[in-house]
């Protein structure tokens, strides 16, 4: 049996969710999505949990979603799969009543962006770097990267940021 794409762990009542992909760049696939939205139930419900902890395992954060996972799915309607479960683990993390921490190790892209946008506070390793990513594979940014982004660092920046698909380094973003 292999191991679990979200590791979860409480500890001195901190609730630590770990994405557990990291020969795939922890990238998005299904049991991971549904891994992180029972995930999220559980660190709410936990009342010895004070906040909770989301990090990636490994050298990157998250690449955001497995495009090869979308790809062998035909169809697929994109808007069927964020209504079930990027717009479902984005709004779990703005509704929890405790607060939500990325640490944030490495690269972070695409739907991954979004779901670190929607904690509360980010903390970034030097070397991380934010890459929105939508406009290099076709698509339109989503996982709340449209709202949160210009909300954070302004519309122009977040439309530069989108179009040029220029990574923004954690310096930068500091």
């Amino acid at each position: 049996m292999s191991d679990p794409v979200v590791l979860t762990q409480l500890k001195d009542n901190v609730f630590t969710i770990t994405l557990n992909r990291p020969d795939k760049a922890n990238a998005f696939n299904t049991e991971m999505l549904i891994g992180l939205q029972a995930a999220f139930k559980q660190a709410a419900r936990e009342p010895e949990a004070r906040c909770v902890v989301l990090t990636g395992q490994g050298k990157l954060f998250s690449a955001g979603q497995d495009i090869n996972e979308l790809q062998a799915a035909d169809p697929v309607s994109f808007r069927d799969h964020l209504r079930r479960t990027y717009n479902q683990i984005i709004l779990q993390i703005r509704q929890l009543e405790k607060p939500v921490l990325a640490a944030i190790n490495g690269t972070v892209a695409g739907a991954a962006l979004g779901i670190v946008l929607a904690c509360d506070l980010r903390i970034a390793t030097e070397g991380t770097r934010f890459v929105v990513g939508f406009l290099g594979i076709g698509l339109v940014p989503d996982s709340a990267v449209s709202l949160l982004l210009p909300q954070m660092i302004g519309l122009g920046r977040a439309t530069e940021a989108a179009f040029s698909n220029q990574p923004i380094s954690a310096q930068h973003a500091l």
